[in-house]
Formats: C-alpha cells, sequence, structure tokens
C-alpha cells in the first residue's frame, strides 16, 4: 500500500493541472527532436483512470508521491522540480509555485530544458549532417527499400542516446513521411533519374513549385503577397460595410440584386435613382464609398492576377534550367530534410 490517504476518482482539477503538465513537457514552437515529447504514466491508477487524494481536494496542494512518480524527468532536470514546487508546511505535500496557465512557459523557460532541447536538436542536426550525403547519391538502379531501412536504423541509433524521448516516436515520424511522399519520390529518382523536368513538363511531383519559388523567387513571393493583403484588406472594408449597412433598413439595402449581393451595376443603378433626391446624401455616400471599393478591388485582383502569372511563367521556365546538383538541393534540404526537421 503506497499511502494511507485514500485515493477516489475525482473529477477536480484543484491540484491535477500543474502535475499534468509536468508530464507532458512539449514545446510550442520547436520540431519533435527539439519538442520532446515526454509521456509519463501514473502508477497508481487504472487505465483511463485519474485518482486524486482527498486531502489535496480539501486542502489544496500536490502529494509528493505524484511528483515522485516523474522520478525520471528529475534526473535530466533536477533544478526543475524546485522550479516548479515548494513545501506547503503539511508532510507530504507541496504547492505549485506558477499558475496552471503558466506551468509550460516555465517549463520551456528553464535553462535545464533549454539545454535539453539543444541537446536532442544536436542529435537529430548530426543524423542530418551524416545522412545528407546518403540522399544524395541516390542513383538510378538503387534500392529504396534499401535506403529506408538504413535512414531509420540510424535515427533509430541517434535518438536512444536521447534521455526521456522514445526513439521510436521519432523513428515513426519518419516512417510517415516516407509512407506519405519520400517512398515515391525516392522510386522515381531510381527509375528516371534526378529530373527537373519529365515528359516536357516539370516534374512538380518531386519538386512542387512552391520550393522554387522559396529559392529562387522569394522577392517575387513577397511582393505578391503585399499585393493579396493589399487587396484582402479591400474586401474586408466592402464586407465591414456591407454588414454595417446592407440590412433591410440599412443605406445599400436597395443596391441589392434579387439575390441579395451587392454588385457594381447594381449600386450604379441605384446612384441612378437617387441622384436628384434631396434627403439620399447619406446613401449617396455609402454608395459611392462602396463602388470605389469595388473599383479598387477589381484592380487589386487585376494586379494579383498580372504578377502571379508572370511569377508562374518564371518558376516554369526556372524548371528547365535546373542543374542535378540544384535538383538534389531542392529535394533532399528544402523538401525532405526540411519537412522530417518540422515533423521529427
Amino acid at each position: 500500500m503506497r499511502s494511507s490517504h485514500p485515493r477516489v476518482p475525482s473529477t477536480s482539477t484543484r491540484y491535477r493541472s500543474t502535475s499534468a503538465t509536468v508530464t507532458r513537457l512539449r514545446s510550442p514552437t520547436r520540431s519533435t527532436a527539439s519538442r520532446p515529447r515526454i509521456t509519463a504514466l501514473r502508477t497508481d491508477g487504472g487505465a483511463g483512470e485519474d485518482l486524486q487524494d482527498i486531502e489535496a481536494h480539501l486542502k489544496g496542494g500536490i502529494p509528493d508521491r505524484d511528483i515522485d512518480d516523474l522520478v525520471r524527468y528529475w534526473q535530466v532536470l533536477p533544478g526543475l522540480r524546485s522550479a516548479l514546487f515548494a513545501p506547503t508546511g503539511r508532510a507530504g505535500y507541496s504547492q505549485p509555485l506558477a499558475a496552471a496557465a503558466a506551468v509550460k512557459a516555465a517549463i520551456f523557460g528553464h535553462a535545464e530544458f533549454a539545454a535539453f532541447t539543444r541537446t536532442v536538436d544536436g542529435l537529430f542536426a548530426a543524423w542530418r549532417r551524416d545522412n545528407a550525403p546518403l540522399l544524395r547519391g541516390v542513383a538510378r538502379g538503387d534500392h529504396p527499400k534499401r535506403l529506408i531501412d538504413a535512414l531509420s536504423e540510424r535515427l533509430l541509433e541517434t535518438f536512444r542516446a536521447a534521455p526521456l524521448l522514445d526513439p521510436y516516436d521519432v523513428y515513426q515520424r519518419l516512417m510517415d513521411y516516407w509512407a506519405e511522399a519520400m517512398q515515391d519520390d525516392m522510386y522515381q529518382i531510381a527509375q528516371e533519374g534526378w529530373q527537373a523536368v519529365l515528359d516536357g513538363k516539370p516534374n512538380a511531383d518531386l519538386i512542387p513549385s512552391p520550393l522554387l519559388v522559396a529559392r529562387y523567387f522569394a522577392a517575387e513571393a513577397t511582393a505578391l503577397a503585399a499585393l493579396e493583403a493589399a487587396r484582402d484588406a479591400v474586401t474586408r472594408r466592402m464586407e465591414e460595410l456591407a454588414e454595417e449597412h446592407g440590412g433591410e433598413d440599412g443605406l445599400l439595402a436597395d443596391a441589392r440584386t434579387d439575390k441579395g449581393k451587392l454588385t457594381a451595376r447594381g449600386v450604379k443603378d441605384r446612384l441612378r435613382d437617387i441622384m436628384a433626391g434631396a434627403d439620399a446624401q447619406d446613401e449617396r455616400a455609402v454608395l459611392c464609398d462602396y463602388l470605389a471599393l469595388i473599383d479598387q478591388e477589381a484592380a487589386c485582383n487585376k494586379k494579383v492576377k498580372d504578377v502571379q502569372k508572370a511569377l508562374d511563367a518564371r518558376v516554369a521556365a526556372q524548371y528547365a534550367r535546373l542543374s542535378e546538383a540544384e535538383v538534389k538541393v531542392l529535394v533532399v534540404n528544402d523538401k525532405w530534410l526540411a519537412r522530417l526537421t518540422a515533423d521529427v
């Protein structure tokens, strides 16, 4: 028997939030390799049953035995425990030093956790460095199955040195991406080679066009995004005006079509109808504002379309100019390893 304190199932969250957060140290802004997924299971509860301490429920605090259950974390992050918990003055109980909503920030901001993530980052960076040449070395006639076997075994071996992490969790991320896309890429390369153009067309299956845009046309993409943002701002203003004045008795109500839409033609027709009305100044002002926004949106859409068309043409031409070495950089670095870095 672990304790004389009775333990009963409870839905109370009086002390559960802090201890539960500590058992799921997962950084919100880093990859899994640098964002460790640390899952601790309570050893004193049944499957799916969260057992609670009555004294802690009534008097507050967290049972020390629940904190002690996380000993394997404290062994790696010894200073973190004292940063999160302090004695309550009652034997066998501690109190959290951070509110439940602030526990994750306290963990991720702790120097020991930062050092831990750097260690894990280093392991994955070493795997990337050691295996990038293997990926770039794939050639016609190779056997992709042998390659993924070698890659996955090396990844497992690398992450066996990572404290608190299950190397098979990292391994599974690689295998998931292999099944999703990497396998098809490998078999195409083994059959066709590192081809940027196949059958006279850009090989977008192997090299998606966003990869070329990011590497070769970043300035153009930024300019296009600015145009799209400007257009979207005009569209939002139109929506705001329509919401403010488009109701049944609103100043835009009579400009709507039979289907309830606001169009340039409908707004112009309504302006013509009320042009001579002395008491329609407010309505004319809103209609003119909306019509000006329609014109602005149309002009913005034309700019976006023209710039997008020009960018698409440059990207298509770039495929034909890619060397084999450039294809390998795009596929290995920008596609495969970038995705694995995000996933693992």
